[in-house]
């Protein structure tokens, strides 16, 4: 039987104002239009795992005013099962997303950090060793999770997004695979240089595939002294929200199906550049079959 996946992780309303450019310091801009989108690192890649291909369950909290988000991964064929109605209001993200394509996030956690260790318990309790956990960090008891989760036995796919320095503290050989983008990188190693984070990674985690997405310049892939670089596909840039998480969905997804590690990159980034292509959050996340055009 086919090992089971659970992304632990975040699900916000995401309100979405479209501007002209990202609001300065003291500067007020209109707004040429507002929308209300299903969104969070955890169900954004939740959306991508399933649209991808691969049965995927989903854990965390939402309030009384969450039922839209526990839909969206419902449509997508998501297990709900673990997803708790929190007396917490829901997490909000208030997204401005420029002409260019380009995004700012105020982010109110709500009921994501409202996460308690007995609920990661329970969760936990209905999968085992060799299963896979997808887990970001918009979410309370993160460190418990890694911990427990590791306990297990569950193979753990770490996207410490966004990054604060309890990571540096994380054992890295608990993990089974890391993703980061450069600031995410830079955490670890305190530079934005794609050769820096190459060599934190052979010198600190020399065995642990980690990939680093680069948006426009692309992704690299390290492990072992295997390196595999993948240039990003041409987009006609609409929004760049859910770009990384839709990345981090279809990588893991190929992989999981036995590709190997370029064709994973390679799919990954095509994916990616479908989601920047269009408006919105896990809306945005495309379906397998448009890959396959």
């Amino acid at each position: 039987m086919r090992n089971k996946v659970l992304v632990f992780g975040s699900c916000n309303l995401d309100m979405v104002f479209s501007v002209p450019h990202i609001a300065l310091p003291g500067e007020t801009i209109g707004a040429a239009g507002v929308a209300l989108h299903c969104g969070g690192k955890g169900l954004n890649q939740a959306v991508a795992l399933a649209r991808a291909g691969i049965p995927t369950a989903f854990a965390g909290s939402i309030g009384a005013d969450g039922a839209s988000l526990r839909g969206m991964l419902n449509e997508n064929g998501v297990d709900t099962a673990y997803l708790l109605d929190s007396g917490v209001p829901t997490g909000r993200a208030i997204i401005q997303v420029a002409d260019n394509g380009e995004n700012s996030i105020v982010l109110y956690p709500g009921a994501n950090q409202d996460i308690t260790r007995q609920q990661i318990d329970a969760a936990l309790s209905e999968f085992s060793a060799g299963d896979v956990i997808v887990l970001q960090n918009e979410i309370s008891e993160i460190i418990y999770l890694i911990e427990r989760a590791s306990s297990l036995g569950l193979r753990i796919v770490l996207n410490p997004s966004p990054f604060n320095a309890v990571f540096r503290t994380v054992d890295l050989s608990r993990l089974a695979l890391l993703i980061v983008n450069e600031t995410e990188a830079a955490g670890f190693t305190g530079s934005a240089d794609t050769d820096a984070f190459l060599q934190w990674a052979a010198q600190n985690c020399p065995s642990l595939p980690c990939v680093l997405t680069l948006g426009a310049a692309g992704s690299v892939y390290t492990c072992d002294g295997y390196i595999v670089r993948q240039p990003a596909i041409k987009a006609d840039v609409v929004d760049t929200t859910c770009a990384g998480d839709t990345f981090t969905g279809y990588f893991l997804a190929a992989r999981l199906r036995g590709q190997d590690v370029p064709a994973a990159l390679e799919i990954a980034a095509r994916a990616a550049a479908l989601t920047i292509s269009q408006p919105g959050a896990a809306e945005s996340i495309p379906l397998a079959e448009q890959l396959a055009k």
